[in-house]
């Protein structure tokens, strides 16, 4: 998992065009998912075990790699 977060942190996109790029990330996005854990939350409304949370930071994490 650490070597994919790296690849995703060193990724760039120099002289590919941006098809290549977004391609080159989604599937480093992809290989990355399947490791992760299938978070699910089963609070009641509202949600008080801070999950969302954790939802919202990786994806924040995701989108700015």
């Amino acid at each position: 998992i650490a070597d994919l977060q790296e690849e995703l942190q060193n990724c760039k996109q120099c002289d590919s065009t941006v098809s290549q790029y977004y391609t080159c990330l989604k599937v480093l996005w992809k290989e990355l998912s399947i490791y992760r854990t299938i978070m699910v939350c089963t609070c009641s409304t509202p949600c008080n075990c801070g999950l969302i949370y954790n939802i919202i930071d990786y994806a924040v994490y995701i989108y700015k790699a």
